[in-house]
Formats: C-alpha cells, sequence, structure tokens
C-alpha cells in the first residue's frame, strides 16, 4: 500500500479515516461518527483490559474513556487505527452497494441501464465488427462532454468499462439513435 503524500503510514490512516466516515454518514454529521468510533474502540480496550496496559498502549485512565465526544483518532494505537480504516472502508463498499440497489429498486437511477448498455454493445461488436478501440472513439465523438469525467489514463488506455460507468441514460439513448441510423445506413447499402 502506497501512502504518498503522507508523512507516515499513520497519518494516512489518520486522513484516510475522517474521509471515509464523510463518505458513510455525510460531511455534518462525520465528525460525531468518529468520535463514537474512536470511543467504542477505547472502551472495547477498557474492557478487554483492566489490568496495567502494555507499554505500546496509551496510558489509560477513566479520565480518556470518559471524556465524551473529546477523544480523538491520534488516541488509538497504529494497530487500532488501522483496524478501524479497514473496517470504515468495509462500511463505505456496503453504503455504496445499498444505494445502488435502491437506486435499482426505485429505478431513479441517472446511470445506463443494462438494457442499454446491452444494445450499444450488441449494435458495435456484433452488428458493426468494431474494436473496442473504435466503439470508445465513437461514443468520445457522439458525447465530448463524458472525456472530461474520465481520467486521463481510462482515456489513453481506452477503458471502455470506465466509459459505460460514466455514460448517462440520456447520453445512451443519444449514442444508440446515431448507432441505429448507422445500422440503417449499413442496411440499406447491402439492399442496394
Amino acid at each position: 500500500m502506497s501512502y504518498k503524500g503522507f508523512k507516515s503510514e499513520r497519518a494516512f490512516y489518520n486522513a484516510k479515516c475522517h474521509a471515509l466516515t464523510v463518505l458513510i454518514v455525510g460531511e455534518e454529521h462525520a465528525e460525531d461518527c468518529l468520535h463514537n468510533e474512536v470511543e467504542r474502540v477505547i472502551n472495547n480496550r477498557f474492557n478487554a483490559i483492566k489490568s496495567p496496559s502494555p507499554p505500546d498502549l496509551p496510558a489509560f485512565t477513566e479520565k480518556v474513556v470518559t471524556k465524551c465526544g473529546q477523544v480523538s483518532i491520534k488516541d488509538l494505537t497504529d494497530d487500532e487505527a488501522r483496524r478501524m480504516y479497514f473496517m470504515l472502508l468495509k462500511s463505505v463498499k456496503g453504503v455504496k452497494e445499498n444505494e445502488k440497489a435502491v437506486n435499482r429498486i426505485l429505478k431513479n437511477s441517472n446511470d445506463m441501464s443494462e438494457d442499454q448498455r446491452r444494445k450499444i454493445i450488441r449494435l458495435t461488436k456484433y452488428k458493426f465488427n468494431w474494436k473496442v478501440g473504435t466503439t470508445f472513439a465513437k461514443i468520445l465523438e457522439y458525447v465530448p462532454r463524458l472525456r472530461k469525467r474520465l481520467t486521463p489514463f481510462d482515456i489513453q488506455n481506452t477503458k471502455i468499462l470506465a466509459l459505460f460507468s460514466q455514460l448517462k441514460k440520456d447520453e445512451a439513448d443519444k449514442v444508440i439513435k446515431r448507432l441505429e441510423k448507422i445500422e440503417i445506413k449499413n442496411e440499406e447499402k447491402q439492399n442496394v
């Protein structure tokens, strides 16, 4: 794992835990969420270790445990911060999956539908026999603003999945209409 841009591995975990709580509960409640998680870890540590703490743990007193809202992620050990990071990362993945499921159920997602994706693939790959690079270039030609939502790496390496993930329903409709026009022209040429 790379910690580029951070002073240490611990600084990375501290910053990322803050960022992940924002993704989970929103910016307004992120600080409270992080404090609650840190308190939970400290209270678990206190309940598990009622005897004098090992030298690698911060000094443990009732004062640390009862400072509700005043604890910081810096009060955790490196191992506890790392475990909290991975736990929060898992929670973020769960939140995103739940959002996708809700959008599918409510059908209010603005993302391209599976039917639209299948139609684009059917036309470009099986009807026109286009290579991935050609399909990628044509879709960017039909929807130029899509280029701004892709990374330079995605564009340079023609990452079609990244392109499809950024397509919105109305943009996919536009692409499909253009492809259907090409299909009609091809059929007219074959009939002549």
